[in-house]
């Protein structure tokens, strides 16, 4: 996943980007041409703040292709302008053939629920916040970036 990319970028960078973006990013809902507002954290210079601020909007691109962010004065603007290229999947294509197919070991399938569990654990590890899992608020930001 892309974005997930774009996460452990900002994690290699330190645990202020990271701590930085997070929020920003589950404020996102899918929406083309959502405006974000900045507020800068009490902990965090200003200065070191709109750095951090500016290095994603740098590094955003590079990893997550049609979307872009555009930053204004006190607000970050995503933007979708590009068509998502929809790969095909096998029960689109009909063959008369048959099709060989090997035996994949069985995964035990990730619930949404115990995935975002996880995410928001992390999150308030990693942010020192007390996020719940069960907040609607949430679970919707939190799927809306995993379909992406």
């Amino acid at each position: 996943m892309n974005l997930m990319l774009f996460i452990k970028d900002l994690r290699t960078k330190g645990a202020m980007y990271y701590q930085t973006w997070m929020p920003l990013l589950i404020q996102y809902n899918g929406e083309n041409g959502q405006a974000i507002k900045l507020s800068v954290t009490p902990n965090v210079p200003k200065s070191t703040y709109y750095r951090i601020i500016q290095y994603g909007v740098d590094v955003f691109p590079k990893y997550i292709k049609n979307y872009s962010l555009i930053k204004k004065r006190n607000e970050i603007i995503i933007m979708f302008y590009g068509k998502v290229e929809q790969s095909i999947q096998p029960e689109d294509i009909v063959t008369t053939a048959k099709v060989k197919t090997s035996r994949q070991p069985q995964v035990k399938p990730i619930t949404n629920d115990d995935l975002i569990l996880e995410i928001i654990d992390f999150l308030n590890e990693c942010t020192g916040k007390s996020y719940k899992a069960t907040s609607k608020v949430a679970k919707i930001n939190i799927n809306a970036r995993l379909k992406e």
